[in-house]
């Protein structure tokens, strides 16, 4: 008999969880607390959608929550509002810039060619970039020349057993990542309006490391 009721319970919290957007329900034994069995409900992407719309259709305007979509992507840069775009003297340079701004190594803004990861990342050399753009070396040239002159791109070799050149782009236009890295602040830390950006707490953490590893070498 008690098991009869317990099941017949059951069938009552799953009518009353059916048809919930997002529920979660637990049956208890009213003799002795014990948790029978716990019901969860997930949406559907249906579900959803029909939630919104219905949100949606109780008022006469949609309020901000209704205009308010999720968007999955695997991996994004971002471009700050609250800064003007590159100074370039030609719309066609921007234009080469914001091609190579969707290439940006995370944390580094190194223009690379992707790979699977970003470990798998490779930097751009100046002939992919060439290719990428679809312009001619002499074009590129120039785009380079003024990217270098006014701080927006930086080329910066790296000199070992195999020399690399890699070209960063400058963090206070766009970035790919939440944190910047070290290296990559210090080929900017000479642009006194990417400093002005710089919050103090970030200044000290770089301060210290730069303490840190000139201790070291």
């Amino acid at each position: 008999m008690e098991e009869t009721n317990k099941q017949r319970n059951i069938e009552d919290v799953k009518e009353e969880v059916k048809g919930e957007v997002c529920k979660t329900m637990s049956l208890i034994d009213n003799q002795t607390g014990e948790v029978i069995k716990t019901i969860v409900k997930k949406p559907s992407k249906e579900e959803n959608m029909d939630e919104q719309f219905s949100q949606v259709s109780e008022h006469k305007e949609p309020t901000k929550r209704d205009l308010i979509f999720p968007w999955k992507t695997n991996a994004f840069v971002k471009l700050y509002c609250s800064e003007e775009l590159p100074p370039y003297d030609s719309d066609r340079f921007l234009i080469y810039w914001i091609k190579l701004s969707k290439k940006l190594h995370q944390s580094t803004n190194v223009v690379v060619n992707r790979g699977k990861t970003f470990k798998q990342d490779t930097p751009m050399s100046k002939e992919d970039m060439i290719r990428y753009l679809n312009i001619t070396d002499r074009t590129f040239r120039a785009f380079l020349k003024e990217s270098m002159e006014k701080n927006i791109i930086v080329r910066y070799t790296i000199e070992g057993d195999c020399t690399r050149v890699q070209y960063v782009m400058n963090p206070l236009y766009t970035f790919n990542g939440k944190n910047i890295n070290y290296y990559t602040f210090e080929l900017f830390k000479h642009d006194k309006h990417f400093m002005d950006k710089i919050n103090p707490t970030t200044l000290e953490r770089y301060d210290y490391l730069t303490l840190k590893l000139n201790k070291t070498t």
